[in-house]
C-alpha cells in the first residue's frame, strides 16, 4: 500500500460481505430521513389518492434510514406505508374510479382502482390500474 486511499480501499473490499451479513440480521429501526409531501385524501374518508393514469404524484417518495446498521431505503406512499413501512398489500381492482375520485379524473377511461391497504391497516391508497 502506497497511500491512504489504497489502504482504505483495501480495508473496504473485505467489509462489503460483512456489512451485507450485518444488515440482513439487523432488527430495523427505520426512520424518514428524505420527507414526502402529504397525500391528497380521496373522496373516500382515510383512503388517499396515489397513481393517477401514470404518473406517480410529486412528492411521493420518501427515504428511512435503520438507526442500527445504517440501511438506507428509497420508497413510494403509493406502495409502501409512510407510517410502518411496510409493503402495501395489493387488493382486488375496482372498476368505478369514481367511488375514490372526483368528476376531474374522467378522462382516464381505460383505468381502473387497485386499492392498497397497509397489513397493519394505518394507510390505505387508491392506484390507478390500467383496465383493458
Amino acid at each position: 500500500m502506497t497511500n491512504r486511499v489504497d489502504y482504505i480501499k483495501s480495508s473496504i473490499e473485505g467489509m462489503e460481505k460483512t456489512i451485507a451479513d450485518l444488515q440482513t440480521a439487523c432488527e430495523h429501526k427505520f426512520s424518514i430521513t428524505k420527507s414526502f409531501d402529504e397525500p391528497k385524501i380521496s373522496i373516500v374518508n382515510s383512503v388517499y389518492l396515489g397513481i393517477e393514469g401514470n404518473n406517480r404524484p410529486k412528492g411521493s417518495d420518501f427515504t428511512i434510514t435503520c438507526s442500527k446498521c445504517s440501511l438506507v431505503k428509497n420508497l413510494s406512499y403509493c406502495f409502501s406505508c409512510p407510517r410502518c413501512f411496510e409493503d402495501l398489500k395489493v387488493e382486488d381492482l375496482v372498476n368505478w374510479r369514481s367511488d375514490y375520485k372526483e368528476d376531474r379524473y374522467r378522462r382516464f377511461g381505460y383505468y381502473g382502482v387497485r386499492m392498497s391497504t397497509c397489513p397493519n391497516r394505518d394507510f390505505s391508497i387508491a392506484n390507478d390500474e390500467f383496465d383493458q
